[in-house]
This record gives C-alpha cells, structure tokens and sequence, in this order.
C-alpha cells in the first residue's frame, strides 16, 4: 500500500502553504505602497528643489550659473546635471555626464512645453538580492530657467541609493516577519486542531484496530466539532451493529451445533437401542431355554450331594455345584439386563443412609482389602427420587469397578454434594484409567476391559439404565495412569410426578 503524509503533516504543509501565501501577498503589497510613497515624496523634493535652483539661477549672471549649479550639485550630491540653451547647445555640464538619447529628448520636450520634465530609473526592491548598481537608481528632473530673454534647460540626476537600501532592508525584514509570523500562526492552528480534530481522529484509528483484533466492546467519545461528532456517532453506530451481527451469528451457530449434538446423541442412542433390543431378545430366548435345565441340574446336584458318602464325590459335586450357580446367575444377570425391573410409582431414598450403608457393607465383607477408602458426604443430604435398592446396586458396582481397576493400596473416594437442583456423587480410583476410545464403549453391555471370567460386562450398562431410568445421569472423566472418576447426577425429589 503507498504510503501518504500524515493528517498532522497535510495541516502543516497547507495552512503553512496558505498562511504563507496570505502574508507574502499582504507584504508585497505593503512594500509597493511602502515604495510608492517614498519614491513620490522623493520626486516631489526633488522637483521643489529644481524649481528653486532655477528660480535662483534666473537672477545670477551668465559667469555665475555654473558655478551656482555646481554647489547645488555637490550639496545634494547630484549624479549629474548638464544646462543647454535653446539650441541643444550645452552651456554647462558636470564631467561624468554621458548624454543619451532619451536625456536629450527630455531637453527637448522641456524647451518646447515650458514644463519640468521627470524620468525615474529605479528597479524593484521585491528581490532580495536585485542586479542593479547605484548608478542605475537615480529620478532625473529637467526644468527651464529664462535669463535676462533667454531660455535655458536645466537636467538634474538625483540619486536614490538610499531609498534604494531602505527599501531592500525592509523587504527582508518583511520576508523574515512573514516567515516567523506564519510559523507561529502554523504552530497555534495545531495546538488548536490537536485536541479537537487529530486525538479524535488518532482515537478512531486506534479503536478501529482494536475492533480488528476482536475487541468488539471498543467505542468513541461523541464529542468536539460536529463532523467529527458524527463520525464518532457513525463508528459507534457501526460497531454496535457488527457486534449484534456477530452475536447473532454465534447464537445461530450455537442452535445449529446443539441440534447438530442432539441429533448425532438421538442417532447413537437409536442405533444402541436396536443393538440392544436386538441382544435382548436373543439373550431372553437363551435364558429361559437354559434356566429351566439349569434349575434341574442343580436340584439333582443337591440330591447327589447330601445322599453320597464318598468325600471325594461329594467334593466334585460341589465344584459342579459351584460352576452351575455361576451360570445361574449369569442367566438371572441376562434377564435382569433384557427386562429390567421397573417401579411403577415414584419412590425415593435417603442419599446420606444408602452411601452409609453401602460402604460399611463392602467393608464388613472383605471386598475392599487393601485398598484406602475416603469419604466425604454431608448427613442431610436431599432425598432423591429412585428407590433404595437400585441407588445401592449402582454404588456398590461403582465402589467394586473401582477397586479392580486399582492395585492393593490404591485409593478409592467416594463424594457427595448438593448443587442447586440436583445431588451429585463422585466415586473416582486412582488406578489405570480408561483411555478416550473405550470411554466410547464402556456403558455397551457385554464390555469388559477385566480378564476373561473376572466379569460379564453387564454391571455398568445397568447401572446407566438404573439412573437413565429415573431421570439422572451417569458420567465418566477418566484420564489413562491417573484414574477415572465417576458421577451420578439424581434431581433432588420434590414431591412431583417424573
């Protein structure tokens, strides 16, 4: 971009050009008034004088005119002066006296008009150094004298050096005037444009900048001159319109990205559910297959068992015993996942007294040896609308994730807090973490990140649809080495139907 002169320097460059202008005219003029004035006086003198010495040469004998002239010459320090007759024919004349052509037409046109005739030789003084010499400024008076009948012209050169030196001195003083005179009136009309035209103008540069860089918030006084008043009234005005444009941009984008996370949740929460209700009807089908053959085989077990003798058949039976129960209950866990139980009116539980009761009974069975378990719940909690039951299900397959996934002495916290509607509890390990891509995956059912046959993968998946069921919520943060932290978000109960 080409880069132009400042505001600053454009005002200093004009008003100097214009100021400078006004007073060189305004002193020129002067000075030729100045040197019109002086020049008249100067011929005016001169001619009285010429008058006079004619006047007084016209009495003198014809021997004494010269000498007569001579002294006036040498008092009034005449350049020249040359006395002719009627014939052109000199009579007298000073020795440096060079005759021209336009001096002898002056003597002439004074014999035949019987009037003073005036030339002026004087060059401008508007030059500060003019090439002119002091022989060249002179005003030459030519006069007629008549002695005793005769007729005589009488030319006198006067010099005007002097006025000549006056006049140039003064023309440089004037120029000097000019220079420190508009320098001043140069300097005020910035001291005075300053604060009222280039800080606002300064002021608006700056904040438009600033509006550049995102600083939306940037205004201008609305204040000084008119125009620059409403430049300021305009830039507000404009400002307050982009960033009214900008919020609503943001507000439509906010809409658009919220419907866009509603619809990507509604599409993941479809597709989950047909995945389910597609696994829960097979593993129904299975579960009542295999249940009923089941209960059969563990009532002839138990027969085998208390009617043999042998310890050795007694102790294989047992183990049998053992493994059939494990698949019982694995097909009750299949059944409580397919058809969940579901309470038909609203009841709710003591927050404080479920989390009491859950951790003293995980620590009165062992479940959670060596490992450090914290607190930290106030005794009046707000009770929340799920029963009892299904919030001690949730925190005891909470509290049990969360000692395998921490080695011995590892800890274990469990919190509870109120906020403005809701109770939220927070049961966070410091053990191994779940990393981004099976926090995707860790409320399917069937996920398992533990070792075969250490778990079914059906704990948390039911325990999301426990509190998905009652209106809450179930949250994971976790980060890989450090831990993980889960939440349980129920509204507190307020008497009304969910």
């Amino acid at each position: 971009m080409k880069r132009t002169l400042g505001l600053r320097a454009e005002i200093i460059i004009s008003s100097g050009l214009l100021v400078g202008a006004a007073l060189l005219f305004m002193t020129f003029l002067l000075l030729r008034q100045t040197e019109s004035r002086l020049l008249d006086q100067a011929i005016n003198l001169h001619t009285e004088h010429s008058t006079a010495l004619s006047l007084a040469v016209e009495r003198l004998p014809e021997t004494e005119m010269a000498e007569a002239i001579e002294r006036f010459a040498h008092h009034h320090n005449l350049m020249h002066w040359r006395l002719v007759d009627q014939q052109m024919m000199p009579i007298a004349m000073s020795s440096t006296l060079t005759v021209r052509d336009r001096a002898q037409r002056d003597l002439r046109y004074a014999l035949l008009r019987q009037s003073p005739q005036v030339h002026l030789s004087f060059p401008s003084t508007m030059r500060l150094w003019p090439a002119s010499k002091a022989s060249e400024q002179f005003v030459e008076i030519t006069t007629t004298l008549r002695h005793f009948g005769t007729t005589y012209a009488l030319q006198l050169r006067y010099p005007l050096h002097d006025i000549f030196i006056q006049l140039l001195s003064l023309t440089k003083y004037a120029v000097l005037f000019c220079f420190g005179y508009g320098f001043i009136l140069v300097v005020t009309a910035i001291l005075i444009l300053t604060p009222s035209v280039l800080r606002p103008v300064t002021l608006l540069t700056q904040r438009a900048r600033q509006i550049t860089d995102g600083e939306l918030d940037q205004r201008v006084p609305q204040s000084g001159p008119r125009e620059i008043t409403e430049l300021g009234c305009a830039f507000n005005m404009m400002v307050d319109s982009l960033q009214h444009s900008l919020e609503e941009q943001r507000r439509q984008f906010q809409q658009l990205k919220e419907t866009h996370d509603e619809l990507k949740m509604t599409r993941q929460h479809l597709a989950h559910s047909e995945r389910i209700a597609s696994i829960g009807n097979l593993t129904s089908g299975i579960a009542h297959e295999l249940g009923n053959p089941l209960s059969a085989s563990i009532g002839y077990l138990e027969l085998i068992k208390h009617r043999c003798k042998d310890e050795s058949i007694v102790d294989l039976v047992q183990r049998i015993l053992n493994e059939t129960h494990r698949m019982d209950q694995l097909i009750k866990d299949l059944l409580d996942f397919t058809a969940p139980d579901h309470d038909q009116a609203p009841s709710t539980c003591n927050v404080s007294q479920v989390l009491t009761q859950s951790c003293e009974m995980l620590l009165q069975q062992g479940a959670l040896k060596d490992r450090h378990l914290t607190t930290d719940w106030a005794n009046d909690l707000p009770s929340v609308a799920i029963a009892p039951s299904k919030l001690q299900q949730v925190l005891v397959n909470l509290i049990l994730n969360a000692r395998d996934a921490t080695t011995p002495d590892g800890t274990i916290s469990v919190q509870a807090q109120e906020d403005e509607c809701a109770v939220v509890i927070n049961v966070c390990d410091n053990g191994h973490g779940i990393n981004e891509q099976q926090l995707e995956t860790i409320f399917d059912p069937f996920y398992t990140t533990k070792d075969p046959g250490s778990g079914r993968g059906l704990g948390l998946y039911v325990s999301y649809q426990l509190i998905h069921d009652c209106n809450g919520h179930l949250r994971v943060t976790s980060q890989p080495d450090k831990g993980s932290c889960f939440s349980v978000i129920l509204a507190k109960y307020t008497g009304e139907a969910l």
